[in-house]
């Protein structure tokens, strides 16, 4: 009778055993879970590693801009391969430190790095920095020759015509005035060495850090005519640079007017024709020097003034 009721029961849908089918959901779950953590850890502490690495290597495509940017307002430095060094422990302090540490004029990060100048973010799951030391940082700046013109006659023409390109721009170019126009095209590369002195024995290990090279190169046309000032006896015054030029001087600017004679001419006839109304103001070779641009005036908005030479007047005159 006891038999015929169990089997009353199952034809009715009820379990039999309830107990024991619970305890089989239950194991499967605990398996599934398993399964997925499995496959799921792993992949959160590579997300977790590529954030990491995507942060240092902003920092070196910075680093990089900044040591371009350096060079157009420090265009000696750049040049001088011996002025490297203390551009490249500026960096380091800059860009690969704490995002809250001051920048300050000749401080030099200390080798290994200090617990409290490091970036707090770029250390493994053992709190090993990724970047151990700020010499694993390096700096290199190229001058690159940047010559459109010359360029152009040495992919079409033979080598006698870019030596007497090179000619004309020494003796009656820019090479007269002791500037030089290849130049000016400097090339930053900022490289770090993430996890230099990593050593795995193990896979498992592997994920704590990978020794990397992360690279960044910025190109810049810097101002390679730059002046230590408008007068004195140094080479690369704007006195001195005229001097150097001067013999050619009135050739060029006879060119140069020539040249512009059908510019005026164009301005006249617009003038004429009621399409320029202002074409007669147009003064040529002349300039008025107590017209100042809103722009350039300063806050409290006072003028400077000006004798009739054009010269500054005062006790701070020209």
């Amino acid at each position: 009778m006891c038999d015929r009721q169990v089997q009353i029961r199952n034809q009715r849908g009820r379990p039999a055993y309830p107990g024991r089918r619970l305890t089989r959901q239950r194991g499967q779950a605990l398996l599934e879970t398993a399964i997925g953590a499995l496959a799921l850890v792993p992949l959160v502490l590579l997300i977790i590693w590529l954030g990491k690495v995507q942060s240092l290597r902003q920092a070196v495509i910075s680093a990089s801009r900044i040591v371009a940017f350096e060079c157009t307002v420090r265009p000696d430095e750049c040049a001088d391969p011996t002025a490297h060094a203390g551009l490249a422990d500026e960096i380091r302090r800059r860009a690969f430190s704490r995002v809250d540490t001051a920048v300050r004029s000749l401080d030099r990060p200390a080798d290994p790095a200090l617990p409290q100048q490091r970036n707090p973010l770029w250390v493994d799951r053992a709190n090993r920095p990724l970047l151990e030391r700020f010499s694993d940082v390096g700096v290199r700046v190229d001058r690159e020759r940047f010559d459109a013109g010359l360029s152009l006659a040495q992919s079409r023409a033979t080598g006698l015509v870019a030596d007497a390109s090179n000619w004309l721009a020494d003796k009656v170019g820019p090479g007269r005035f002791g500037l030089a126009i290849s130049d000016g095209l400097v090339d930053a590369k900022v490289q770090a060495n993430m996890s230099a002195s990593a050593r795995h024995g193990s896979f498992a290990s592997q994920l704590d850090s990978i020794p990397l090279r992360i690279k960044a190169h910025t190109a810049i046309l810097t101002d390679a005519w730059n002046a230590s000032g408008p007068r004195g006896g140094l080479a690369s015054s704007v006195e001195s640079r005229v001097r150097l030029g001067q013999a050619i001087l009135p050739l060029y600017e006879s060119s140069l007017d020539a040249r512009y004679l059908p510019v005026r001419g164009f301005i006249g006839l617009m003038n004429l024709v009621g399409l320029e109304p202002q074409g007669d103001a147009f003064r040529y070779h002349q300039t008025d020097v107590s017209i100042i641009p809103a722009d350039r005036l300063p806050m409290g908005g006072e003028l400077p003034e000006y004798g009739i030479s054009g010269t500054q007047t005062g006790d701070g005159g020209w």
